[in-house]
Formats: structure tokens, C-alpha cells, sequence
């Protein structure tokens, strides 16, 4: 549907940002790319297309080109959106390299790689803390994660980056009961639908078959 509503209106935005994200659903990350241009050729402060452009560019690693959209972006339209958008990627392009650090040198290498690249940020946004926790993660570093998701959930509590990354770090400490009860608080005080269906997740993990039905059954309702 959406590719016939494409054809017709191949120029309407929201129809191929639609597309995009069907795309990157589908594991067509090129293909939801190629989408999300298409709208910044011609818009290149649209919203929706950067947002699209940013989760396929992030598969595809990308991440060059996704600094460059967003300050192109920036001299049309300066904004504080898109200026947090241009931190988070440059941020993004630093944690990128303290993984391939991890690769090639080690974990102290790749640690050091990252506290530099966290030393540039203060305590008023929790957004970055939620992209070093999953350096941390990504380096297997679970108690440094947790601890940088944490101050990311004080910062901000409506984040479910912070508090996803908080249950991950917890069940790769073997922490399982908190983390299916830091899921279970923040569903039940902001229903956000992809919490509440990493909790059913972790609920099935865990043998919770009950809970985990009430859960979904709850996601159904929502």
C-alpha cells in the first residue's frame, strides 16, 4: 500500500518516511536510506526524514554522512533540535571508535576512549549517558554502563533508553529481579509500548508466563 501511495504522491513526505520505516522494519536499511533522501533533497531540515536518514545511516555506519545532513540542516533552519542531534552524532562517531579500539587494542584502550569522550558532557542532558551506557555495554562493561544509564534515568525519567539499558545491564549481571522491576515501574507509570513489551520479554525469560500475559494483554488494550 504504502508503495503504491508512494507512486502517486512521490513527492509527500510523510508517505515515504512511512516507506522508510517499513524498510528498516523489513532489515532494508539501503533501501530506507535512499527513502529518507529523497525528502532531504528537496526538505533538508525535514524532521521526520533526518529521524528516518538516522536509524538506517546508523546500520549502515554511516555516520560521516549523518553529521554532514544535520549541519547542513543546521545553516538552513539553526535550531536546538538539530544542534542536539549534531552532539549526539558526533558523540556517536567518538563511541564508534572506542569500540573498534576494543577490536584491536583492548578494553583499557577502548575505556579510556570513552571516559574522554564522556568527559565532554555535563549532567543537564541524560540523551548522551544513554549512548555511553551502551558503549560501556557494547565493551562488555556492564557495571560501567549501569552506572552511566543510571545517571541518564536521574537526568531524565521518561527516557526508555536509560531505562532499557538499565534492565540490560542488570540481566548480564545476572541481576534479574531488578531488572524486570525497573521495567515494570517505568510501564506502569508512562505505558510506554516499547517498555512494555521488553518487559513481557524479560517476564518470559524468567518463567513469569502469567505476568507476562497480563503484559501483553495490556500492550493489546493500549
Amino acid at each position: 500500500v504504502l508503495e503504491a501511495l508512494t507512486e502517486t504522491w512521490p513527492e509527500e513526505p510523510d508517505v515515504r518516511t512511512a516507506l522508510s520505516d517499513l524498510r528498516m522494519r523489513q532489515d532494508r536499511p539501503e533501501e530506507a536510506w535512499e527513502h529518507a533522501m529523497i525528502i532531504i533533497e528537496s526538505d533538508p531540515v525535514h524532521a521526520g526524514a533526518l529521524a528516518a536518514a538516522q536509524r538506517a545511516g546508523l546500520v549502515l555506519d554511516r555516520h560521516a554522512e549523518l553529521l554532514s545532513l544535520y549541519q547542513a540542516a543546521y545553516i538552513h533552519q539553526p535550531s536546538a533540535w538539530i544542534t542536539e542531534e549534531i552532539d549526539a552524532m558526533e558523540l556517536a562517531m567518538e563511541l564508534e571508535k572506542a569500540r573498534e579500539l576494543w577490536s584491536s587494542e583492548g578494553v583499557d584502550e577502548a575505556a579510556a576512549a570513552i571516559e574522554k569522550a564522556a568527559a565532554r558532557y555535563g549532567i543537564q542532558d541524560g540523551r548522551p549517558w544513554v549512548q555511553i551506557g551502551g558503549a560501556w555495554m557494547s565493551i562488555d562493561q556492564p557495571q560501567r554502563a549501569l552506572q552511566a544509564f543510571e545517571l541518564a534515568h536521574e537526568l531524565d525519567p521518561g527516557d526508555p533508553g536509560a531505562v532499557e539499558g538499565m534492565s540490560g545491564a542488570w540481566w548480564v549481571m545476572g541481576r534479574f529481579s531488578p531488572a524486570e522491576e525497573v521495567l515494570s515501574d517505568h510501564w506502569s507509570r508512562h505505558g510506554d509500548l516499547a517498555i512494555g513489551a521488553e518487559l513481557a520479554r524479560v517476564q518470559v525469560r524468567r518463567g513469569h508466563r502469567v505476568e507476562a500475559q497480563d503484559t501483553l494483554a495490556a500492550l493489546m488494550r493500549a
